[in-house]
């Protein structure tokens, strides 16, 4: 998801004439990112309720809240810069590491 958000972000001038980029060969995905990213946030969410294990609970928790975080950004990327989005993208990448360090 990290990926096709910061593709659909910085919508590079190469890939507008390009057929096979994201942007052009599935635009339907690329106007319902932000709708995806909350299903899958929602349901990590979910699923760490319905499980037990708390390794796993904080696992779906940190996959759920960078779903969540990547549609707000998706929401108001016309706000940031380019390269904000992609840090913060990438930062969502990373988020598990606060669940583990505590």
């Amino acid at each position: 998801m990290s990926c096709s958000h910061i593709t659909a972000w910085e919508v590079v001038t190469a890939d507008r004439d390009d057929p096979g980029s994201l942007l052009n060969a599935h635009p339907r995905f690329v106007r319902r990112l932000s709708w995806l990213d909350i299903a899958l946030g929602l349901s990590a969410i979910a699923a760490a309720a319905a499980i037990g294990q708390a390794a796993v609970q904080l696992a779906l928790l940190s996959v759920g809240i960078s779903a969540l975080g990547l549609a707000w950004l998706h929401d108001r990327c016309d706000r940031f810069s380019a390269e904000f989005l992609r840090s913060m993208a990438d930062f969502g990448l990373y988020s598990p590491l606060l669940f583990f360090a505590f």
